[in-house]
């Protein structure tokens, strides 16, 4: 008996505020709407950018050392690369600068590499230009730091030593 009563009741509230319940019914369906769109987004997004991460082949661990020689950095490699489990290994050269962009001074990390196309671990896309570059002070900006240093591609940076040469 009550239930009927109530629900009587919500009928008639509903047939006298038609407008509103027609306006409450369209802000829903709009947020659910909204709401889908942003996840289906957010979905694709994630998936693109976890695939181009591991089609980058990116190193799981970086091991430091003092600079080597040629034969005992050849040694160390072939040691890593033995070791169960690793798949494969790399050696590059660090080097620790400054970049000046604008009047903004940051710290950043040079990782100098013979032949960029070579890499089989934490490998570039060049998006712009040709490597060898042909002529001329030329490096390569991974892409997220550009965004991170408020740069374009073919900006001028000035390089310095970590000491501030």
């Amino acid at each position: 008996m009550i239930t009927r009563l109530r629900l009587r009741k919500a009928m008639g509230d509903l047939r006298a505020h038609r407008g509103r319940t027609v306006l409450t019914w369209l802000a829903v369906t709009a947020a659910l709407a909204a709401a889908a769109t942003v996840l289906d987004a957010w979905a694709l997004v994630r998936e693109v950018t976890r695939d181009q991460y591991l089609a980058s082949a990116p190193a799981a661990a970086t091991i430091v050392v003092d600079p080597l020689t040629p034969d005992a950095r050849a040694r160390a490699l072939a040691a890593v690369r033995a070791v169960p489990g690793v798949r494969d290994a790399e050696a590059h050269r660090a080097v620790s600068t400054r970049i000046q962009v604008g009047g903004t001074v940051l710290g950043a990390r040079l990782f100098v590499s013979d032949d960029p196309a070579a890499q089989r671990v934490g490998r570039l896309r060049i998006a712009r230009g040709a490597w060898p570059a042909a002529a001329g002070p030329d490096i390569a900006i991974e892409r997220s730091s550009l965004d991170f240093a408020g740069l374009t591609l073919g900006d001028r940076v000035q390089l310095g030593t970590a000491d501030g040469d």
